[in-house]
């Protein structure tokens, strides 16, 4: 899943990683359970995407991307995603706890997205029990 936060990162020509490139990786095609989740939910995935994309606006840096740093929220999101991942007994950590963790965390550009789009952490838990 960093992985796939780091192409995005590498597409938009940013130079961090945040909460936002976490949540169009886990949206991509490999996005996994926590893709599967979200369009069992009923979202339409293009518009979470053009409404991350809004939020970001168009600001590519000229500079070439060489190190990237996870900000200070992803950090958040992981720890919380690894304790979703225990919560589970799961043996690692999966796209659908990363998802939880940019629930729980909340106030990140994903968190804000996905709230506002009305995706409730509950439910998420509740689709992941029944997709295991």
């Amino acid at each position: 899943m960093l992985l796939l936060a780091r192409k995005e990162v590498d597409r938009l020509r940013h130079h961090f990683i945040g909460t936002e490139h976490l949540l169009l990786g886990l949206i991509g095609p490999h996005g996994g359970l926590g893709l599967e989740v979200l369009q069992r939910l009923g979202l339409d995935i293009e518009a979470v995407r053009k409404e991350v994309e809004s939020v970001l606006g168009s600001v590519p840096d000229d500079r070439p991307v060489v190190s990237v740093r996870y900000t200070p929220r992803v950090k958040k999101v992981l720890a919380f995603a690894a304790k979703e991942a225990v919560a589970f007994d799961s043996q690692q950590v999966g796209p659908e706890h990363i998802l939880l963790g940019l629930l729980r965390e909340g106030d990140g550009v994903a968190g804000r997205v996905l709230l506002g789009l009305g995706v409730n952490i509950e439910k998420v838990r509740e689709e992941i029990r029944k997709g295991r």
